[in-house]
């Protein structure tokens, strides 16, 4: 699409990830706004055009009369297997058609809101909370610090921790984040909106307060889970409703960059640690006095010894990598490593690069997410081989 397509006087600009077009200027202000939003980037040119360039961010933004849409650069049916959801989007008659949708966003809220219908039909899961108030009843266990704290010399009223059976678990308050923000962001039917209306009733008595509770996989939740992953994702994204510069804006984008890293993560982990060890996302410091702090994506720790380091990157390698070299010369420098990883969301074949002074290999990893899922599923299988194996 080489311009602006005009519906009902909305005028429609459908990008790829980091693709960029060439479409008519628009306003200083709209330009003002959208870059503003963090969703693309807008710049002008000398002459009667703009420059609208996508990055890892995909959904849908409404800036004044302008609908900007982003797509994945891979087939919308991996998404899913991305997430974790491998064998699609279930319900108790029909699936959602994720094949040939070209609105990922109304994909998403579409999805979440029939899982979610699907997992409370019988009703919202309950389970045990830790629980500390001040009572005028005498239950539980008293908090003699909080106590002599708060009442030096008095007994009544009491400070007591006790486990309440009830609704308000980490599983239900993040579905209902998400439900809130659906119905606050989402590019809603009429249907869509009263469908929300009639879940969210369900989920009244929840306490939005305790939001910083975090849900653990398990099979008591286990009828939850594509609910909890496609709940994870809209409250990991980013809703817009508000006025910039004078014009308004709306709308929810999802960055695909933190999906990859949690995808690779999620995926190493079962193939690695079949080896033994953990796999996890770390934050170490790498200074001796602990102040620059540092998120490590992907390290394999075995027998007390870090086995490997690797880092997620969603974008073209050509686009970053002299700030990657930087970046994961100072993760082997600190944690005294002979090799590091970089694993790219695209096709790589790259020889492994030695630095200088004695410095670390290396190497640059590809997995292509164009690809079937079994497809990629053989790659990431090949790629937990390849770090087994050097390691032996």
């Amino acid at each position: 699409m080489e311009h602006l397509i005009a519906d009902n006087q909305l005028k429609l600009i459908e990008l790829d990830e980091y693709e960029e077009k060439l479409l008519p200027k628009v306003s200083k202000e709209v330009a003002a706004a959208i870059n503003q939003t963090g969703f693309i980037t807008v710049e002008p040119t000398f002459g009667e055009e703009s420059i609208f360039r996508a990055d890892s961010k995909i959904g849908i933004v409404r800036v004044g009369d302008i609908q900007i849409k982003v797509m994945p650069k891979f087939p919308v049916n991996n998404l899913f297997y991305l997430l974790g959801l491998h064998d699609g989007i279930k319900f108790e008659s029909d699936t959602v058609d994720i094949a040939e949708s070209r609105d990922i966003t109304d994909l998403i809220f579409e999805s979440f809101l029939r899982n979610v219908t699907s997992s409370t039909s019988r009703g919202l899961l309950t389970g045990y909370r830790k629980v500390e108030e001040t009572s005028k009843v005498l239950h539980g266990r008293i908090l003699m610090g909080n106590q002599l704290k708060r009442r030096y010399g008095s007994m009544y009223p009491v400070e007591v921790s006790f486990d309440e059976f009830t609704e308000n678990i980490p599983e239900n308050i993040e579905l209902n984040m998400a439900i809130i923000k659906a119905m606050k962001f989402g590019n809603l039917t009429t249907a869509q909106h009263r469908d929300f209306r009639h879940l969210s009733r369900k989920f009244s008595e929840i306490d939005p307060a305790k939001s910083d509770l975090r849900w653990i996989k398990n099979r008591h939740n286990i009828h939850y889970w594509n609910s909890l992953v496609l709940a994870d994702l809209i409250n990991s994204g980013k809703g817009f409703y508000e006025e910039l510069g004078g014009v308004a804006v709306s709308g929810f984008t999802v960055d695909m960059y933190r999906v990859f890293e949690k995808f690779l993560l999620r995926e190493l982990k079962v193939r690695l640690e079949k080896q033994g060890g953990i796999v996890e996302t770390k934050y170490l410091h790498l200074d001796e006095e602990n102040r620059q702090r540092a998120q490590i994506d992907i390290m394999w720790r075995k027998d007390g010894q870090i086995k490997f380091v690797a880092d997620a990157k969603y974008k073209d390698p050509a686009s970053n990598w002299e700030s990657a070299l930087y970046q994961v010369n100072t993760y082997a420098t600190a944690f005294s490593l002979d090799s590091i990883h970089l694993i790219y969301a695209l096709p790589t074949d790259e020889e492994p690069l030695r630095l200088k002074g004695n410095g670390p290999w290396v190497y640059r990893h590809g997995i292509d997410l164009s690809l079937t899922i079994s497809e990629i599923r053989k790659e990431i299988d090949e790629l937990a081989e390849l770090f087994i194996g050097a390691l032996n």
